[in-house]
């Protein structure tokens, strides 16, 4: 791939992506055949599983945020770590007095008007 692209930027919304605008026009086929094409401004997007795409500048400015710059192990930010075991057996406590508290809501049944 010759230089098109500007350096590697790290964005999210749902998903964590890296992408690069585009400064020229870029064609290319992906893993499962599909051919993509971009202009100058679009964006060059892989996501954490490897997948690549274009996207149109407008909407990608409308749906991601920039993080920064990418760095080598970017994908790492998308790794969730767990709390710590005391962390998740308070919370689960906290739910159980909340739960008890509730009382479930009672029925009424209305007559059926015809």
């Amino acid at each position: 791939m010759k230089k098109t692209a500007k350096s590697w930027n790290v964005y999210c919304t749902r998903f964590l992506i890296k992408a690069k605008q585009l400064n020229s026009p870029l064609t290319f086929v992906d893993m499962q055949g599909h051919e993509h094409y971009g202009v100058k401004g679009d964006y060059f997007v892989e996501s954490v599983d490897g997948k690549q795409t274009i996207l149109s500048r407008q909407l990608f400015e409308d749906v991601y945020i920039t993080m920064g710059p990418a760095k080598k192990r970017w994908q790492a930010l998308c790794e969730r770590k767990m709390p710590p075991a005391s962390t998740v057996q308070a919370i689960k406590a906290q739910r159980r007095v909340r739960d008890a508290s509730i009382s479930p809501r009672q029925v009424h049944r209305l007559p059926l008007v015809v």
